[in-house]
């Protein structure tokens, strides 16, 4: 087993969400956690299959979210994951524009971005 992390820098206040969906190998489940800039657990799965998880920061700084499969020892894993961050400052800037014509463009905008998100979950679930 082994554990692949990866990393996200935040300001105060910025949203992440992490989603992911295990596709192939064993019972199809996987560890999850995520640290913020000072090394503290901040959400810790174990075993799972698919999940989403959000969270807000509270502290500026490098976050690290982990996939573990460090208790299988025979059976390797292939996770499809999605990362969206930064969401509250697309919304928030959409809010102080009066412009209509850009807040149906960044709408769309947002729908896109949910339907690429969805199909990108299926073709790890096939």
């Amino acid at each position: 087993g082994e554990v692949d992390c990866y990393y996200e820098y935040l300001e105060v206040g910025e949203k992440l969400i992490v989603s992911y969906q295990v596709g192939d190998g064993g019972n199809y489940d996987i560890d999850f956690w995520i640290k913020d800039p000072q090394d503290a657990f901040i959400i810790s799965k174990v075993k799972q299959t698919s999940d989403a998880h959000s969270l807000t920061a509270n502290i500026a700084g490098k976050y690290t979210f982990c996939f573990g499969n460090e208790f299988s020892t025979v059976s390797d894993k292939k996770v499809g994951f999605n990362v969206h961050e930064n969401i509250q400052k697309i919304h928030e800037s959409v809010k102080e524009n009066t412009d209509p014509l850009e807040k149906e463009i960044s709408e769309l905008a947002e729908s896109i971005f949910n339907i690429k998100a969805q199909q990108e979950y299926i073709v790890v679930r096939e």
